[in-house]
Parts: C-alpha cells; sequence; structure tokens
C-alpha cells in the first residue's frame, strides 16, 4: 500500500513540479492549487481532530498531507525561481546595459531557460527524496 501510494505521489510531483505550471494559465493553476489545499485540509481533519479511524488510515492522511505539502513547496519554490532569474535578468538589461558583455550576466542571459530547468529538476528530485522517505522510511 505505501509503495502505491508512492507512485502515485511521484506521479503526481512530476506533473505538477515539471508539466503544470508550464502550461497552464495563473488562473487555472490557483483553482488547482486551492483543490490541492482543500485535501490538504480534509487530511489535516482526519489526522489532527482525531476523527475516528484506524491507525492505517490516520497514517497514511498524515502522509498524504505531509505528502502534498512538500508537492506544493516544490511547485512555489520553481516558480519563484522562474521569477527571479527573469526579474534579474530584465533588470541588468535595463539597468545595466553596459556590462551585458561580461560573463556572468552574460552567461545568465545566453542560459535563461537552462537555469529555470535545472532549478525545476532540483527541486523535483528533492522532492523526490522526500517523499521516498515519507512512504517507505521507517514508520
Amino acid at each position: 500500500m505505501r509503495l502505491l501510494c508512492l507512485l502515485f505521489f511521484i506521479a503526481l510531483d512530476s506533473y505538477v513540479v515539471l508539466v503544470f505550471f508550464k502550461q497552464k494559465t495563473r488562473q487555472n493553476a490557483l483553482k488547482s492549487i486551492a483543490y490541492l489545499i482543500g485535501f490538504m485540509v480534509v487530511s489535516s481533519a482526519i489526522t489532527h481532530l482525531s476523527i475516528p479511524a484506524t491507525k492505517q488510515l490516520n497514517e497514511l492522511a498524515k502522509n498524504a498531507l505531509t505528502s502534498f505539502s512538500i508537492i506544493l513547496f516544490a511547485a512555489f519554490f520553481c516558480q519563484l525561481i522562474a521569477i527571479l532569474v527573469k526579474r534579474v535578468i530584465d533588470w541588468h538589461r535595463e539597468n545595466n546595459s553596459a556590462n551585458l558583455h561580461r560573463q556572468p550576466i552574460r552567461f545568465a542571459i545566453e542560459r535563461q531557460e537552462q537555469l529555470i530547468n535545472f532549478a525545476n529538476y532540483f527541486y523535483f528530485a528533492s522532492s523526490l527524496l522526500v517523499l521516498w522517505g515519507i512512504w517507505l522510511g521507517p514508520a
């Protein structure tokens, strides 16, 4: 059961972090985040409000809540890095145009998408490690 949950959350993580925010508009992304937060609230209610349930259901709800939190944090930081890289490069284009040929700035401008993709894959790999620990770590 834990392995199936891990596979589900890995699939969800790969979709949310690597695919979803690249193809959706901001309004659709906010709707989907609202659904994920709603599920987190239900999981939190099962876990923390002592709703009568089996110990295994409480553990699954707690792990699911933590997994959704990790996925949302990874998606948030992927978006944050994309915004920061674009703003820094735009600032240099507007206020530092005389030095655009210098190396650190030129590297960032020429490889803007690669920097953002690297950050996305870094946060994806980090969230995979955390999900692995949540679902297959010691109980």
